[in-house]
């Protein structure tokens, strides 16, 4: 088990360095996942699929968290 809190640090900082790295998203989004905060993970999915609309990670990652979420739709 990682240390999510300080990745989470680290994957702010490196939005802020480049706000427009759709894997920056994907990767914070993963993170939130993982400590089980699906709604954040989905925002950084969606943002990951705003930047790089082909991103099928980013898709695939934001309908777990839904799943997890219970989301209908």
């Amino acid at each position: 088990m990682g240390n999510y809190s300080e990745a989470i640090k680290d994957y702010n900082k490196a939005i802020e360095l480049d706000p427009k790295d759709a894997d920056e998203y994907i990767n914070r989004g993963l993170t939130y996942y993982n400590m089980g905060n699906n709604a954040e993970a989905i925002k950084d999915c969606s943002k990951a699929i705003e930047l790089n609309p082909e991103f099928s990670e980013s898709f695939y990652n934001r309908g777990i968290s839904k799943l997890m979420l219970g989301y209908n739709s």
